[in-house]
């Protein structure tokens, strides 16, 4: 998991407003999984998530976060699991199976240290590294570390925005793929390009041995 610094939602390229949050999320995750894939600015992702910032409805919804990534970043699409309302150790378990997630929040819920002067609605990256929770709030200072956080505490802010949206308490977020399951998406691992490593193996042997022959004492 790539979780060395934040990205922040006002100096992101790009960025307009607060409600930007669920744009830099976004991106953070699939940084997270995939640090090798190219980011975009928040206008041209919120134009493939069909969402650009005009004033209606800017704050973005899972629809729009798993719209964007799968256009932005084809290699994703049928990797991500959007999870509406759902039971609290639903999201537990997919965090615990080292899933990032791009999670929506009441802010003011969050543990002060955590709300980053934000009280409303919000959208949140957390992943548990090893056995460490981790949370990335777009709100907090650029390249900043990860905050170091338990499941626990944020449980509240998860579940209260369940109930803002649908009456009733329920987990809000996009989790993204393991791992495991990213790596094999990377161009030099996917199974596409099995063939193009083994000729290159192949060619960079016979260099090898050519160099070595040529070092070798002549008769």
């Amino acid at each position: 998991m790539q979780t060395s610094e934040v990205f922040n939602q006002r100096a992101w390229p790009g960025a307009g407003d607060v409600d930007d949050c669920w744009v830099l999320s976004a991106i953070q995750c699939v940084n997270v999984v995939a640090p090798w894939l190219a980011l975009p600015t928040v206008p041209a992702f919120r134009k493939a998530a069909g969402d650009p910032d005009d004033g209606k409805n800017d704050g973005g919804n899972l629809a729009e976060i798993s719209l964007g990534i799968r256009t932005t970043w084809p290699v994703l699409a049928g990797r991500l699991q959007a999870q509406r309302g759902v039971a609290w150790a639903t999201l537990a378990g997919l965090l615990l199976e080292h899933r990032p997630a791009s999670i929506a929040v009441v802010s003011s819920k969050l543990p002060p240290r955590l709300r980053y002067g934000f009280q409303g609605l919000h959208q949140v990256t957390l992943a548990v590294s090893g056995q460490q929770p981790l949370l990335a709030n777009p709100l907090a200072p650029p390249h900043s570390r990860w905050d170091r956080v338990t499941l626990a505490e944020l449980q509240p802010a998860i579940l209260a925005y369940g109930q803002a949206k649908a009456g009733k308490p329920g987990a809000w977020a996009v989790a993204f793929p393991t791992d495991a399951e990213a790596i094999a998406l990377h161009p030099l691992v996917a199974p596409e390009h099995a063939a193009s490593r083994r000729e290159g193996y192949s060619a960079a042997l016979e260099a090898a041995a050519a160099a070595i022959a040529a070092l070798s004492p002549r008769a």
